[in-house]
């Protein structure tokens, strides 16, 4: 019992201390992400793929392009959201709540520090040159992030067609100065995609269909046959068994002739015999 008990006691001593460690290696991941980058969510598309994807293998290429999609296509911003999900898939819910939580506290740190002394904050010249330079690096991490997203993205007609309509609808909205959120664009490409799919989907059921009904015409042709095949051999066994038969009844019939000739013949030697004794 005693055993057992510390058996039971050192299985639950090393499951707290990989959960702990991995919960560590989560906070840890997520507060170096939201303290070094800046530009907001897109220009951390590269530094989120670089931790999730090259270095700590939680995600491969293309499920870490679905979850930008994803992200970017719900409310919230997009590093938050990749936090919480990679918190839910490595440790349920207490690890989406510690990388949310880990993500967030950085910029709630800093931007608490800065309100304490925001007006003397934006009067040093040297705060204000830094983030001029911040500026070009958030813009190079957001056009890289693209460029890298733009290369894994899967080369299709409907895809090259879409691309193209949105980035010439970016550009007339631009030129005229219309009002268009860009949320517009996510809800109108996420309809097209979806009215692709489901037309793919049914032709794709209809097809199946289609071949399972082949399939099973096939089948039934082949037993048809088979039965057919089956009823021809029992035909030709029954005639043959019958030709046995009949063969049996033969040789009974000649074996009972040749057994009278042999009675006859043994009769008339005898008359015979009898015969000439007389004489």
């Amino acid at each position: 019992m005693n055993k057992n008990k510390d058996n039971n006691k050192s299985e639950t001593w090393e499951k707290f201390k990989k959960k702990s460690k991995s919960l560590l290696v989560l906070f840890w991941t997520m507060f170096k992400i939201g303290l070094f980058t800046f530009g907001g969510g897109y220009a951390m598309i590269h530094l989120l793929e670089n931790e999730f994807v090259a270095k700590k293998k939680w995600l491969d290429n293309d499920e870490f392009f679905d979850l930008v999609t994803i992200a970017e296509s719900t409310p919230g911003p997009v590093a938050i959201n990749c936090s919480t999900y990679i918190g839910y898939k490595t440790e349920k819910f207490i690890g989406s709540l510690v990388a949310t939580t880990a993500m967030c506290l950085p910029s709630f740190i800093i931007i608490f520090v800065i309100s304490l002394f925001f007006n003397a904050f934006l009067a040093n010249t040297y705060v204000a040159a830094a983030f001029k330079g911040i500026q070009v690096c958030a813009v190079f991490l957001i056009l890289c992030a693209g460029i890298k997203m733009a290369k894994k993205l899967k080369i299709s007609l409907f895809n090259i067609i879409l691309f193209i309509a949105t980035f010439a609808a970016m550009i007339l909205v631009s030129i005229f100065n219309a009002k268009f959120s860009s949320i517009f664009y996510i809800l109108i490409s996420g309809a097209i995609g979806l009215f692709i799919y489901s037309i793919s989907y049914f032709k794709g059921k209809m097809k199946q269909k289609t071949a399972t009904a082949d399939l099973q015409e096939n089948v039934t042709t082949d037993t048809e046959n088979d039965i057919a095949t089956n009823d021809n051999c029992n035909e030709e066994i029954t005639l043959s068994t019958s030709d046995i038969k009949n063969n049996e009844i033969t040789n009974d019939n000649v074996s009972s002739d040749s057994y009278d000739n042999e009675e006859v013949k043994e009769i008339t030697t005898s008359d015979n015999e009898d015969l000439g004794g007389e004489k």
